[in-house]
């Protein structure tokens, strides 16, 4: 019984352990992920400059 104890003790911990790891890899990803939306949006906005640019040298 005490083996028992002892090995559900150890699977718990490894388990804990593992819950914490992906909870940080988790908030490393979303972080990440907003990061990547900027520069999504900033992507679009310099998208757009081209555009009115390019409309603008066309009807010159």
């Amino acid at each position: 019984m005490e083996r028992e104890i002892r090995y559900m003790k150890e699977v718990m911990s490894s388990m804990m352990e593992k819950q914490d790891k992906f909870i940080k890899e988790n908030t490393e990803l979303k972080v990440r992920l907003v990061e990547c939306e900027k520069i999504r949006e900033i992507y679009y906005e310099m998208e757009k400059i081209k555009k009115q640019n390019d409309d603008f040298f066309t009807n010159l």
